[in-house]
């Protein structure tokens, strides 16, 4: 409930009262009245006597409506449908990886309303986390001001920032054309098995293994959105030479 607190008395017996709001209620930046005229107004007696309400702080309003994300990888760039302002880690992680460019993110976040205002204020850790999108990417990019994407509330914005910068060994990608049934990989001249089209990164993986003893690889698939080829990236932490036939 509200909060009130008296001090006093000052000169000739005057006080002052310090009124403070409920965190869910709001005057909307206006202030009490004193009531001047009627059965309830101000009855007090003495020289110049009278009551005065002055705004000493105005409240917040808590965070609310919705932003969007936009990506940008090798001059693509896209952008997530509206995200609502409090959504959970998974609906920010489902956001971002309907991209066409992002695969898996792995998303963390906390409060950074460390005083319980109510004011919604929340911090998000993304970390991409696929071969596909190894080393180190722009930053992400956010729309809070559009018709669709427009947040509100007191001082509501959002700001990106690079917490740790990605790394990565090479990373190989592979893409085979949509025309094409069967591909093959050689290394150091040697041709492994004649796979088909659509093979699973498991099946590369186990071939690259099997053809060449390449223990220390890790193959990841994607099926592009925009014209439907098989793209592979393989990582080998030895460094050995790869190529596609």
């Amino acid at each position: 409930g509200f909060e009130v607190s008296r001090r006093g008395p000052f000169a000739r017996e005057s006080y002052e009262w310090d009124i403070i709001l409920p965190k869910s209620a709001t005057f909307g930046g206006q202030t009490l009245r004193v009531v001047e005229n009627g059965g309830g107004r101000v009855r007090l007696e003495g020289t110049n006597a009278s009551v005065n309400c002055t705004l000493s702080q105005t409240g917040t309003q808590k965070i609310n409506g919705h932003f969007k994300l936009t990506f940008n990888q090798n001059g693509f760039e896209e952008s997530t449908s509206p995200i609502r302002h409090n959504s959970t880690n998974e609906e920010i992680e489902a956001a971002l990886e309907s991209l066409e460019m992002i695969h898996d993110v792995i998303v963390n976040s906390n409060s950074l309303d460390t005083n319980n205002t109510g004011s919604g204020a929340y911090q998000w850790h993304v970390t991409f986390n696929s071969l596909r999108n190894a080393g180190n990417l722009p930053l992400l990019k956010t729309d809070f001001a559009s018709p669709d994407a427009k947040l509100s509330g007191t001082g509501s914005r959002i700001e990106i920032i690079e917490t740790r910068m990605g790394v990565s060994m090479d990373v190989l990608k592979f893409t085979i054309p949509w025309n094409s049934d069967d591909f093959s990989i050689s290394l150091n001249g040697i041709e492994g098995q004649v796979l088909p089209r659509g093979s699973p990164a498991s099946d590369l993986q186990e071939s690259m293994v099997m053809d060449f003893g390449l223990e220390s690889v890790l193959v990841e698939r994607y099926v592009s959105k925009l014209n439907q080829q098989d793209e592979y990236f393989i990582l080998d932490i030895a460094g050995n030479s790869i190529a596609k036939d």
